[in-house]
């Protein structure tokens, strides 16, 4: 069935869980797994390095439609407080 999310069809997959990986790397896996539409968004984090994924939405392991917009949250560090 064309366009179906089951079994392998290739309008969707699942998100890879790319907690820890650094933009770059994120971006080339989701690209690599068939998703076209990217988006990164910077987060402040105390625990989680510069430039590294925190999370995705839709999150890991879900899913979607090749063509729906992947959101990859990546560390910007910790806040700067003046």
């Amino acid at each position: 069935m064309s366009g179906c999310l089951g079994g392998g069809t290739p309008s969707g997959g699942v998100i890879p869980d790319l907690a820890g990986a650094t933009t770059a790397d994120a971006i080339a896996v989701l690209q690599d797994t068939g998703f076209t539409h990217i988006r990164i968004q910077q987060k402040p984090s105390a625990t989680v390095r510069p430039q590294a994924v925190i999370t995705t939405d839709p999150p890991a392991h879900a899913r979607v439609l090749y063509s729906q917009t992947v959101t990859v949250v990546v560390s910007s560090g910790p806040i700067q407080v003046r």
